[in-house]
């Protein structure tokens, strides 16, 4: 089970709510009980604008996101030239710096997507990071062109999320299958 992470303001808040619980029952200063009342206060106005901007913030995560999987096909335009030429030191930071990027959007899935496109996601990026490293140890171009329908696949996904495309429509477009994988 994946453990969930509260943002410090929400866990500070905890505290504030706890805090102000206690301090009522225990004949403390009405001033103390006051100035706790109205950081809780302060704090449910903080909370309301952030869920007004939420959606701008997952316009924003979705543009990161993309983003990030272009970052991921410009270092495998370098991989691939760096193999052509046979510069394995540039091959080698460029792998690098396509794992680091692929980590990173894995490691930052939101947990307010479905579960089954969390898991399609994760199997997605994995993969791609496999493919990575078999480049890597191989100098494979043909685990480099690989990743292409991995890329191809990461887009519709996130094309899925974003509600720009729905689930029925991409079933038959995915390039990757993960089950005909497993069976052979």
């Amino acid at each position: 089970m994946k453990a969930k992470h509260m943002p410090f303001s929400d866990f500070l808040a905890q505290v504030v709510v706890e805090e102000a619980s206690l301090s009522f029952s225990r004949d403390v200063p009405l001033s103390c009980s006051l100035r706790v009342g109205r950081s809780i206060m302060h704090h449910t106005l903080k909370q309301s604008a952030r869920d007004q901007s939420l959606d701008s913030i997952q316009e924003t995560d979705f543009s990161l996101m993309q983003l990030g999987l272009e970052g991921v096909v410009a270092y495998l335009t370098r991989i691939q030239n760096a193999l052509e030429h046979r510069d394995y030191v540039a091959k080698r930071v460029a792998v690098e710096r396509a794992e680091q990027l692929v980590q990173h959007l894995l490691l930052h899935l939101g947990a307010e997507t479905q579960k089954a496109v969390i898991l399609r996601l994760d199997r997605l990026y994995r993969y791609l990071l496999l493919k990575l490293a078999r480049c890597n140890m191989f100098n494979d171009m043909e685990a480099l062109y690989g990743c292409e329908p991995i890329i191809a696949d990461l887009r519709l996904e996130w094309a899925i999320v974003q509600g720009e495309r729905r689930d029925e429509d991409v079933r038959f477009s995915r390039l990757i299958d993960f089950d005909d994988m497993l069976t052979g």
